[in-house]
């Protein structure tokens, strides 16, 4: 994991199976809470929560995220990732957008 404040760019160096490495770039990551990072961590997934979808508000409940993020989730001005691990890291990270680069 990489942070870049002055980028506001949070990213996490990833390796696929059978398509090596990859980078995930979350781009104007406002906000983020991370738990459990380990020597190993397999990500399972990638839960997108946006304006879009209708359980927005609910994913934000259960997640504790503060009234002030969800309400720019809400507005669509952000979107709330769900880290969703096999083994190891998981949370959340608040951002404009994400890319998979390097595949």
């Amino acid at each position: 994991m990489r942070v870049d404040r002055i980028g506001n760019a949070l990213s996490f160096d990833l390796i696929l199976p059978e398509k090596g490495k990859a980078e995930l770039v979350f781009q104007g990551a406002e906000d983020w809470r991370l738990n459990a990072f380990g020597v190993q961590n397999v990500l399972f997934g990638l839960q997108v929560w946006s304006a879009e979808v209708p359980d927005v508000a609910e994913a934000c409940a259960e997640l504790a995220i503060d009234a002030f993020w969800v309400e720019r989730i809400v507005a669509g001005e952000l979107t709330l990732y769900e880290v969703e691990p096999s083994v190891g890291l998981n949370g959340y990270v608040i951002a404009r957008s994400v890319a998979l680069t390097g595949v």
